[in-house]
């Protein structure tokens, strides 16, 4: 795009829409004998990558092919409709397949090896390494985390090129994982293990049925797979910006996962909560202290002893502030360990914070990140009205009170949905995850640490994130090193001169449920240039990103250019609430 067109770039007048293959039956018998059908998770990857996506159903595939423009096709065997996605991909569409088999001529491979899962599907098969000298893949890796492997959880299906024009762009043990070819006026991506799997194996975890961990209690470290594996590294997130790489560079635009701050584009965006712990007089010192620095705050308020450590007069206080309050709920005090909780137990918790606080709770959490069993704690929540989570950590639990480190342990800094078992349909849930990423970080008890806090804040800048720094009330008002190490982080952003949106949990979990029913519709490319309709029900409207190669298009809304080190850049686009029709021109 831009003076030339991307290899693979639409054919005039094509309607750029993308689907993704469903299988109904299989997901109906795999659920039937409660099994999962992961590939249901692929809905939940292309949210995430703000692509607007419709489900196609296999058997259909055949006569709706021409309908779209890039294709998603799982774990299955293509080989009955090998002949017409050839075509269909020679005559210029885009194809991604995962782990899929029946259409290995196409991609230019053939199979090597497998690797298993040694110890179910929650567990590990293998690391793979991304290579760090094509355009597809320059820059994705951060400077110091490049030589370590990303964690694959499902099977590998190692494959090695057979075509002089596929390209290898990843490997685990020595072989191709993942791969793209031109094919005719078309390009077709292939990973060797299922995307949708790992993602959500990964960041959702294993149920909390035990101690795994054996520190004592039931918590979200229980749920944790990625083992040895470097929790500095946001896994699911690298394999997302190479996905929307790949998918970028035949010309579809995407909903970009940060939100304007009015006309500007920015580079991260930071969010800011804490939990009082039942505890008195730290809440308003905390809550003045960022107000002060400018900065939102929101705090969770632990029932402790039948009593809330916020009297009328605070809560009014706090309100002036503009300070969230949530509840956050104690299952430690009184419980058996290790031992989880139930729905009444919540609920109960739940009525007391509505009748003493007056008010409808959006974003909670759970005190020292409490989780029992899979997708039931978010079920729960969601009868309640409560609709984000702020519970998963950021590493493995060593120590009941990891401060002052860095992590994503459950491969994402991005919130997102927590999904059911197969036994209850594999579906969705409202509730969404915001993961601890970046926990009390920059200082400890005898100072300050700024190269802890640095390195958070240039993670969430590397990959554009959102980054949660979490940081108690109690350590606000009563630590000077924890208050320096928040000045510090203001000041490194302005030293960096990088553009970061402050938001709170709730401020988050709204952006992302109103970026979730954003649409781009109507998408046409045209010599010359390209258009689509945006539709977004967000107040503040959204950013959507476009690829491009050479020079950039040139368009009429507020814009933001991102010349990355690679062939490939990116024109950020500011759309305001509502629909708008957007048109790119290439010069």
């Amino acid at each position: 795009m831009g003076a030339r067109k991307t290899d693979g770039h639409a054919l005039p007048g094509w309607d750029m829409k993308t689907g993704y293959v469903i299988e109904n039956d299989r997901w109906e018998a795999l659920n039937h004998h409660g099994d999962t059908y992961w590939w249901v998770y692929i809905e939940e990857i292309l949210d995430r990558m703000g692509l607007t996506a419709e489900p196609v159903h296999k058997k259909d595939l055949s006569n709706r092919l021409h309908q779209f423009r890039l294709l998603f096709l799982g774990n299955t065997d293509a080989s009955d409709i090998a002949d017409c996605i050839t075509a269909w991909v020679e005559s210029g569409g885009t194809l991604v397949g995962s782990l899929t088999t029946g259409l290995d001529a196409l991609f230019g491979i053939k199979e090597v090896s497998r690797a298993s899962q040694p110890e179910g599907d929650f567990s590990i098969a293998a690391g793979i390494d991304i290579r760090a000298d094509r355009p597809e893949t320059r820059g994705i890796r951060f400077p110091a985390n490049k030589n370590l492997l990303l964690p694959i959880a499902s099977e590998i299906r190692q494959v090695r090129p057979t075509s002089p024009n596929t390209i290898h762009l990843a490997q685990a043990a020595h072989e191709s994982v993942i791969t793209a070819r031109n094919l005719g006026s078309g390009r077709a991506f292939y990973f060797g293990f299922d995307l949708a799997k790992t993602f959500w194996v990964v960041q959702q975890g294993r149920p909390v049925d035990s101690d795994y961990d054996g520190d004592g209690y039931l918590r979200t470290g229980d749920a944790l797979v990625i083992g040895d594996f470097e929790p500095e590294i946001p896994c699911t997130d690298e394999l997302l910006i190479l996905l929307e790489r790949l998918v970028g560079s035949c010309g579809m635009p995407l909903v970009h996962r940060l939100p304007p701050s009015g006309d500007q584009v920015p580079d991260a965006l930071f969010y800011y909560g804490g939990d009082d712990e039942g505890s008195t007089g730290v809440q308003i010192p905390a809550a003045e202290f960022m107000n002060s620095r400018g900065l939102p705050y929101h705090i969770n308020c632990m029932l402790l002893d039948g009593r809330y450590g916020l009297s009328a007069r605070d809560i009014s206080r706090l309100d002036e502030l503009g300070v969230e309050l949530s509840p956050h709920f104690n299952f430690i005090n009184g419980f058996e360990h290790p031992t989880g909780f139930g729905k009444h137990d919540l609920h109960s918790q739940a009525r007391a914070f509505g009748e003493y606080f007056g008010r409808q709770p959006l974003t909670s959490n759970f005190h020292w990140c409490r989780w029992t069993g899979y997708h039931e704690p978010a079920i729960w929540l969601s009868e309640i009205g409560i609709r984000g989570d702020n519970s998963f950590v950021h590493r493995r639990l060593d120590v009941l009170n990891p401060v002052n480190t860095i992590g994503f342990a459950f491969g994402t800094a991005f919130p997102f949905h927590i999904y059911a078992p197969g036994e209850d349909g594999n579906c969705r849930t409202p509730v969404i995850e915001l993961p601890i990423t970046a926990y009390e970080v920059g200082y400890t008890k005898e100072g300050t640490d700024y190269s802890t806090l640095e390195r958070a804040f240039d993670l969430a800048i590397h990959y554009g994130l959102t980054m949660n720094f979490f940081y108690h009330p109690v350590y606000i008002s009563q630590n000077q090193y924890c208050r320096k190490a928040i000045d510090r982080l203001l000041e490194y952003a302005r030293q960096r001169h990088a553009k970061v949106v402050h938001f709170t949990p709730d401020t988050l979990v709204k952006w992302w449920e109103d970026r979730g029913r954003t649409r781009i519709t109507h998408h046409r490319s045209m010599d010359g240039g390209q258009s689509f309709l945006v539709q977004t029900p967000s107040p503040i409207g959204c950013i959507v990103k476009v690829a491009y190669t050479g020079n950039p298009p040139k368009v009429a809304l507020p814009h933001r250019v991102f010349e990355n080190s690679t062939d490939l850049g990116w024109i950020m686009i500011v759309v305001p609430p509502g629909e708008t029709e957007v048109e790119l021109k290439y010069v």
